[in-house]
């Protein structure tokens, strides 16, 4: 039983963590990468429907 717990603490550690790093990244970085990820997906539908 305690291994289990054990488990499930450092599964919502690291829940917590990721979600610290991604609300950082989307603070820091979010912008400038919206930006490439939307002109990709501009190009990805040029190219589809050309």
């Amino acid at each position: 039983m305690p291994a289990l717990v054990w488990v499930f603490v450092l599964l919502f550690g690291g829940l917590v963590v990721f979600a610290i790093n991604a609300w950082g990244y989307s603070s820091r970085m979010g912008k400038s990468f919206l930006k490439a990820e939307l002109a990709r997906q501009a190009r990805i539908n040029a190219e589809t429907f050309r």
